[in-house]
């Protein structure tokens, strides 16, 4: 194992809350009002739900409930604020 490390400049600093990969949900387009049905495990969808509720800094909030749409199981979020 070596000891040397290779020491770079000028690389920038990611924002805090910046990921490497993409959203897997559509929170931040929503508008007050829009609802999505998501046909995923409702547990995960609630823990998204209420991260998103908790880590949001500017105020938006959401709701979600058990749905079945097309006989699909899964969860519909509504944007309340």
């Amino acid at each position: 194992m070596s000891n040397e490390f290779e020491f770079e400049v000028d690389i920038p600093i990611k924002g805090i809350g910046v990921r490497g990969r993409p959203s897997v949900y559509p929170f931040k387009r929503m508008a007050v009002g829009d609802s999505v049905f998501i046909a995923r495990n409702v547990r995960t969808v609630a823990s998204a739900v209420y991260y998103v509720n908790t880590h949001s800094e500017d105020g938006k909030k959401f709701v979600w409930r058990s749905a079945i749409k097309d006989e699909v199981k899964g969860a519909r979020v509504w944007r309340m604020k």
